[in-house]
């Protein structure tokens, strides 16, 4: 059963309920439409309720108002959350809104809100302003909001090329995965090529060397083979992490972290949530370089220590969106540690 609900209104250009459908997962809360519900809403049930809708004339819609002063004896109990949407200064009217639920002694709500397109009255004749809003970074600070408050949802990715992901049948019996996804790829391949660059450049300029001073042909061909071989020889280990990549996966289970990898067969490394004692994220130039936030999560453990030396020796590589990964990881981590305490 659901213990958390989502009570919205949601009308003109759909900022609120887009906003809510980007951040939020259906599977873990009950939306209600006060614009389309007939159904009486059993309060009872639920835990923590989140109330959303646009800003009209100052306020939240009436409805939403008119549900809250009908149910306020069940609201005392409950922990509140609301979302708004404005056409403007979103912060005033937030101050605003904590007011209004202040006033009818309920205190403790946390509020998030941002710019929603409005093109009421006036505006329309110019198509309306904020239009691209609510946007991309309005819904990963919302989903900040929500990992900050502990409002918590299961967050899944969709299974892209997760053919050869094989960490289901590592799977302890009470275990479930929660999150689950690959390296950037075109990291690694950028990483590559950087090093076979690195390591090429040097031959290179050792076979001018002869053909400059016009060595000997039988001396040339020495070389040339000779160096021929070298090159090989380190390129053949630069290019094992490109093939190595088809099999790599991250996984986030409520019991362990753990990373599969492998160039022919597939191996396994395993680290207990509970024993981890540090999450911390680390950027190398070329992540800073490529823009893509394709940064390291590390995790240290009395196991798995990361050291000035060896680095860190659990680490998921190559993430993307790596900040909201980050706080997600670290937040289930958190929190799984909480359950356990209690």
């Amino acid at each position: 059963m659901k213990t958390k609900a989502i009570i919205y209104i949601s009308y003109h250009h759909k900022n609120t309920i887009k906003l809510l459908e980007s951040s939020f997962e259906k599977e873990e809360y009950d939306f209600y439409n006060l614009a389309k519900t007939k159904e009486d809403i059993l309060l009872d049930k639920y835990e923590k309720i989140v109330f959303a809708s646009g800003i009209y004339f100052g306020k939240m819609d009436k409805k939403i108002l008119q549900f809250i002063d009908k149910n306020i004896a069940k609201l005392l109990t409950k922990k509140i959350y609301v979302v708004i949407t404005a056409g403007w200064n979103p912060k005033y009217y937030a101050r605003k809104t904590i007011k209004y639920f202040n006033k009818l002694s309920l205190n403790d709500i946390k509020i998030f809100s941002c710019l929603g397109h409005d093109s009421y009255g006036p505006l329309k004749l110019i198509g309306g302003i904020n239009k691209k809003r609510p946007n991309e970074k309005d819904v990963f600070k919302l989903k900040e909001f929500i990992l900050e408050n502990k409002i918590w949802y299961n967050i899944r990715v969709k299974e892209v090329n997760m053919d050869r992901n094989k960490i289901s049948e590592m799977i302890l019996e009470g275990e479930e995965i929660i999150y689950t996804f690959k390296p950037y790829y075109k990291k690694v391949v950028y990483r590559t090529i950087i090093s076979l660059l690195i390591a090429i450049v040097p031959f290179i300029l050792f076979l001018l060397f002869p053909i400059v001073f016009k060595f000997p042909q039988e001396m040339m061909t020495i070389i040339i083979i000779s160096t021929a071989v070298m090159v090989v020889m380190v390129t053949i280990p630069l290019l094992i992490p490109l093939f190595m990549h088809k099999n790599r996966f991250y996984a986030v289970t409520n019991k362990r972290l753990i990373i599969q990898k492998g160039f022919f067969g597939i191996d396994f490394a395993f680290l207990p949530i509970e024993s981890v004692q540090y999450v911390s994220v680390s950027v190398s130039p070329l992540d800073r370089y490529l823009k893509k936030g394709t940064w390291t999560i590390s995790f240290g453990a009395i196991s798995t220590p990361v050291t000035s030396k060896s680095g860190a020796t659990f680490a998921f590589g190559d993430i993307g969106n790596v900040y909201e990964n980050y706080k997600i990881i670290k937040a289930f981590i958190d929190e799984s540690k909480e359950k356990e305490i209690k």
